[in-house]
């Protein structure tokens, strides 16, 4: 799951913060659960999710479009960027490509592009029935059928009109995400370009939810209010991704407001404790709020790794590259996942999410 977008803000002071919120075997997962037997792949005779990857989305990648939304550029990345420009620049000056000038500026532009998903009407269809399923499967498999948020999917274009709804998952969907990168060393003096480059990266971005939440931290209480938005797919990332990918940006649909709901309790507790001070410590707001976005994050993928491992098989995926998958990357937004991978093996799926909506401190050991 990638990021939702949350904004706090302090009704006693003038502060609002923005935070970025928006992958072997067959093991018998939940002893202390009634077997339940699942259907990734409803139908036997029809090809699996491999299958179906290899056939139909990994070979339907066509070069998009470039949108009005730039790339979140890190320090180190910028860094990086800036040193490259001035060691190609240096070799430039050296090999007599260039003038040599002593003083340049820097300019870095970014845009976020989209490989498109090129399928038929047929094949787009199949796909939405299959990720339909998955939710089916996955919500019968953490004991909530009813929790699941109805969906609708739109092949993703450029005349794609993003739609936010309270009922229902919008779900846009494309092939790949692909940063782009126009970078230059200019003249001081006319900040005409003199040396740079520009560059396209395809990212390994899986799928990601475009939400918000609004916590207000008053002087008697702490509210929240969450604003659904919508999805963005990537199946032509790899198969593994495209199957679980559905299944851990549309379960927050379900889940982010019972998080909403453990952050206003958990800042309301302590800002009781602190004395409700008329200047709110952000960094320990900050610290709130984090602390419960990687335990959602946790709650999700951890469910969805356990849930994809008892279906490997029928799934048609590579063990090895499932347990490539399930490392997650070393985000310390993942850190509670192999916690919750071991709470399900011992007391099961549906414990889990039952005890993450009504007794969280429980399941993370607090209690």
């Amino acid at each position: 799951m990638s990021y939702l977008r949350s904004t706090i803000l302090g009704a006693l002071t003038a502060a609002t913060l923005a935070f970025s919120a928006p992958a072997q075997s067959n093991t018998q997962i939940g002893p202390v659960e009634e077997p339940v037997v699942h259907g990734p792949v409803a139908n036997p005779n029809a090809i699996n999710a491999q299958e179906f990857w290899e056939k139909n989305i990994q070979p339907a990648r066509v070069k998009g479009f470039k949108t009005k939304r730039h790339v979140d550029v890190s320090p180190a990345d910028f860094e990086g960027i800036k040193r490259n420009l001035i060691d190609g620049y240096k070799k430039a000056v050296d090999a007599g490509r260039v003038p040599q000038f002593q003083e340049v500026g820097m300019s870095v532009k970014t845009n976020i592009a989209h490989d498109v998903l090129n399928v038929t009407k047929e094949i787009f269809g199949e796909y939405e029935e299959r990720v339909n399923r998955s939710l089916d499967d996955f919500f019968d498999y953490v004991g909530n059928p009813e929790d699941k948020t109805p969906t609708q999917f739109h092949l993703l274009s450029k005349n794609s009109h993003f739609q936010k709804s309270n009922t229902k998952a919008h779900c846009y969907v494309g092939f790949r995400q692909v940063h782009l990168f126009d970078a230059s060393l200019t003249h001081k003096g006319t900040d005409k370009p003199i040396f740079g480059f520009r560059s396209a990266d395809p990212k390994n971005l899986r799928g990601e939810v475009v939400a918000t939440y609004e916590l207000k931290i008053l002087p008697n209480n702490s509210q929240i209010v969450f604003e659904p938005g919508y999805v963005m797919l990537y199946p032509g990332v790899d198969s593994i991704g495209s199957y679980a990918a559905p299944i851990s940006e549309i379960a927050p649909f379900a889940i982010k407001p019972i998080t909403a709901e453990h952050i206003a309790k958990n800042l309301d507790a302590w800002y009781e404790k602190i004395g409700r001070p008329q200047v709110i410590p952000m960094d320990q707001t900050r610290e709130i709020v984090f602390k419960w976005d990687a335990r959602e994050e946790g709650v999700v993928e951890g469910l969805i790794d356990c849930f994809m491992e008892e279906n490997l098989d029928q799934l048609g995926f590579d063990g090895a590259e499932f347990e490539h998958y399930k490392r997650h990357g070393n985000r310390d937004l993942y850190r509670f996942v192999p916690l919750i991978r071991e709470k399900v093996k011992a007391k099961g799926a549906k414990w889990v999410f039952q005890t993450y909506k009504t007794n969280p401190e429980v399941l993370f050991g607090e209690e």
